[in-house]
């Protein structure tokens, strides 16, 4: 008796639904919880009601975190997830998680730190700068379009947060807006910004209300998703590949060995190979944190494509010698910290670099001075 001939589509069908499912909840770099809606601010006349609200942080990196306050540690209640993100990366130009987010190396920033010991052109250290976002759970009051149930708000630090920052620091009675008890209702508007040939909304006014009533924290917090979560980390061997757009290993071991010798002055970190190909898709010049007037909004960006760069695989030993130094010479005066820290030397050593303004021109600064 012939053996029965197992079917091909065995156990393949069913693996299909489940990729399918898997992409239909994933939103780019975020990973939406089900049956979680995604909240998207519009500019407008008429001011947005949203309670924020509160979940039980259980990322030991979280970006936010302070022990000695005990802000934003595991366990504790807080009320948005700040990260970082890199633009157009890869063949398909994708928005990815920074892995300094959860406290890692990440490749694309040593790539970067890389570029300026190179002394780069500044477009192609511009095309690596990191962009800060927030992750929120919201539930919008008497929206015409949306259920006063919790929704995902990924939003630009430049468009919501910062303003918010400063309205709290005018008033610290408001600082108790997320609790579940004592909570406040935020009345946003947004106008309308252009830049270039792009519109976006952003937080031009944000008033606090009341709550009509309380929440029940028990209740919400049992069937609250965890923000933490919602971020697709990659590793850091995937984002490697994905920035390098790198093949297999035997495919790429020539062009390895080739930028080794190339660049056999500057010691490159072994394992990083970029393939010896130009470069032709266009990529946005993503607004960054020192850039106020550019907030870095990842569905309709706010800047006008430019090419995107190509990684150039020639050495720069001899570009180095030809070219003068940024420094005392150029005649520019150097940076103060708004904060009283040193500018260029304490980057990221305190909280207040989160939320500072020359956080990119001092985090520049800074990879210089370590040359």
């Amino acid at each position: 008796m012939s053996k029965k001939k197992q079917s091909v589509f065995r156990g393949k069908v069913s693996r299909n639904i489940q990729d399918r499912e898997q992409a239909a909840s994933s939103f780019g770099y975020l990973k939406i919880p089900s049956g979680v809606e995604i909240f998207k601010e519009e500019a407008g006349d008429k001011p947005v009601l949203l309670d924020i609200i509160p979940y039980l942080v259980t990322d030991e990196h979280h970006m936010d975190r302070n022990d000695d306050e005990g802000i934003a540690q595991p366990g504790n209640l807080w009320y948005t997830k700040p990260f970082l993100i890199h633009r157009n990366i890869g063949p398909d130009n994708e928005t990815v998680v920074c892995l300094k987010t959860v406290g890692k190396p990440c490749p694309i920033c040593e790539y970067r730190s890389k570029l300026f010991k190179e002394e780069a052109p500044k477009e192609e250290t511009d095309a690596l700068k990191l962009s800060r976002r927030h992750l929120y759970f919201v539930i919008p009051i008497g929206h015409k379009k949306l259920d006063e149930e919790i929704h995902l708000w990924d939003i630009s630090f430049h468009n919501f947060q910062k303003l918010l920052d400063k309205e709290l620091k005018m008033d610290e009675e408001y600082e108790v807006f997320p609790d579940f008890e004592e909570g406040y209702t935020l009345k946003v508007r947004f106008d309308e910004v252009q830049l270039g040939q792009n519109k976006f909304a952003e937080a031009s006014r944000i008033d606090f209300k009341k709550r009509d009533e309380a929440y029940d924290e028990e209740a919400m917090l049992e069937s609250l998703p965890n923000l933490d979560e919602v971020l697709k980390i990659r590793s850091y061997e995937e984002l490697k590949k994905l920035f390098f757009e790198l093949e297999e290993e035997d495919d790429v071991e020539e062009e390895t060995r080739e930028i080794e010798e190339d660049e056999e002055e500057e010691k490159p970190k072994k394992g990083i190979a970029r393939k010896k190909k130009s470069i032709t898709k266009k990529r946005d010049e993503e607004p960054e944190e020192d850039e106020e007037e550019e907030p870095e909004e990842e569905d309709e960006p706010e800047e006008e494509e430019k090419p995107k760069p190509k990684r150039n695989m020639t050495r720069r030993s001899d570009k180095k010698e030809s070219k003068k130094k940024k420094d005392e010479d150029d005649g520019e005066p150097e940076e103060e910290c708004p904060n009283g820290l040193t500018f260029g030397v304490d980057t990221d050593t305190d909280n207040v670099c989160d939320t500072c303004a020359l956080w990119d021109a001092c985090t520049e600064a800074k990879e210089r001075n370590e040359k």
